[in-house]
């Protein structure tokens, strides 16, 4: 039986917390020593047990609890909840301390309050939710225009093609990277279509990446960014690997923090023996990949959004850099401005030049003639009186939105975005005048 997902992922860290603790164990006499010396005889040994002292020490232990609840990340909670928990039960149990009760509360000591301001929001991260906004969808409110992210979403039917992509991708044997362009026009779905792709790939056997370029602040930085993010996305699959990547990274930007350039130093008696350049790093990072039996998907949409310079950043990458083992491209982008870009850099080679970055394009899925139609339907439907969505069925849509005012259909609405901006204009208008304007009249509609 296979150890579930959360589990892996976690296990690096659960395995470090282990060691830690274990670590802690075993040393437990030197550690009350040190704890004895540099904590509780020059601090709190003079802590004045008063009915004041004690209010005060409360007040400070529920502001500490509500700080962490509300603003400590889940994994910080937790970690200081789960070693404080380990911390309060061995010094309880433990003749070495000696605590001091509570003048208001006889019953506890006063190590009890600290010890539950600090346990206490770890347990509730851990079995507790915390609040989430509603973000259903209400009759009255305008609609968010978002890309789906699953097949029971799809009013388009276009999960069948995913579905097939996503299969191909995991029985693609790839000893180089292999890059899938998502083609179509600004606003047409290419997310809603990747985003598809991604729910039917086995999360046992693949890693997702979800690379943002246009967040990288210029060409310059785009590849360190990259790498980062890689790294951290594959330290979950191989430490080892991680660490590569970020060497590897370094050598190719030849500009290393001050921390990276110290510990660079450091390890100069060892690099005198064994110099390894980046092109070493990569060979040892493409076995590590190839062995690991894994698919990493690295989506990158809107390349069509950024400038020409970061464009051909990003498909140096996918070529060249970051050209690894297992690894596929799902890159989104509409092709006659990719083709510009590369032109900016040399007018004689766009379109092969792309041809050899990108091994399959694939237009996004047609949709059915009456999908935009239903999909109207569907967001009419919460709002209008049952009267005025019979007329919108038997008059308007009969018409195909054409009528003397020669508005046809196809031009209103090109894709599922002018719905949702027509949608919410019209809401506006409907509340307004719904009542006063014979709902039947194309005009409207068209206006």
């Amino acid at each position: 039986m296979k150890p579930p997902i959360a589990f892996k992922k976690n296990y690096p860290f659960a395995l470090w917390l282990f060691c830690c603790l274990a670590l802690f164990l075993f040393f437990r006499r030197p550690v009350d020593g040190v704890l004895d010396t540099l904590l509780v005889k020059p601090l709190l040994s003079r802590f004045e047990n008063t009915l004041f002292d004690n209010a005060v020490l409360m007040l400070l232990c529920v502001g500490i609890a509500v700080w962490l609840y509300h603003y400590g990340s889940g994994k910080l909670v937790k970690v200081i909840g789960l070693l404080t928990l380990f911390l309060y039960a061995l010094m309880r149990t433990d003749i070495y301390w000696q605590f001091q009760s509570s003048r208001l509360f006889p019953a506890l000591k006063n190590w009890d309050f600290v010890a539950a301001a600090l346990i206490v929001p770890g347990i509730i991260a851990v079995f507790l939710r915390k609040g989430v906004a509603n973000h259903g969808y209400q009759p009255g409110s305008f609609i968010e225009e978002r890309a789906i992210e699953s097949g029971s979403e799809d009013t388009f039917q276009r999960s069948s093609v995913a579905a097939e992509v996503a299969r191909r991708i995991s029985i693609t044997p790839n000893v180089r990277s292999f890059a899938i362009g998502i083609l179509g026009e600004y606003g047409s779905g290419k997310t809603s279509f990747i985003n598809l792709i991604k729910s039917h790939l086995d999360p046992e056997k693949t890693e997702i990446l979800d690379f943002n370029p246009w967040s990288a602040e210029g060409a310059a930085n785009i590849q360190r960014d990259f790498f980062d993010q890689l790294s951290a996305r594959l330290y979950v699959l191989n430490p080892r690997i991680a660490n590569l990547i970020v060497g590897y990274s370094r050598k190719l930007s030849r500009t290393d923090s001050s921390f990276t350039k110290l510990v660079r130093e450091v390890g100069l008696a060892g690099s005198l023996f064994t110099r390894k350049t980046y092109t070493d790093d990569f060979e040892r990072i493409n076995q590590l990949l190839e062995n690991s039996g894994k698919k990493i998907v690295i989506t990158i949409d809107d390349l069509d959004r950024l400038y020409k310079d970061e464009v051909m950043e990003v498909l140096r990458l996918i070529r060249n850099t970051a050209n690894f083992s297992n690894i596929f491209y799902l890159v989104a982008y509409e092709r006659s401005y990719i083709d510009e870009a590369i032109k900016s850099v040399n007018a004689n080679v766009a379109g092969s030049f792309l041809d050899k970055i990108i091994q399959l394009e694939i237009p996004l899925p047609k949709r059915e003639k009456d999908d935009l139609l239903d999909l109207l339907e569907t967001y009419l439907a919460p709002f209008v009186t049952a009267e005025h969505l019979d007329a919108y069925k038997t008059h308007i849509v009969d018409t195909g939105f054409c009528n003397k005012y020669n508005f046809a259909f196809e031009r209103v609405f090109r894709q599922s975005r002018d719905v949702i901006k027509f949608i919410n204009n019209f809401k506006i208008t409907y509340q307004l005048l719904g009542s006063e304007v014979m709902f039947e009249n194309c005009s409207c509609w068209s206006s």
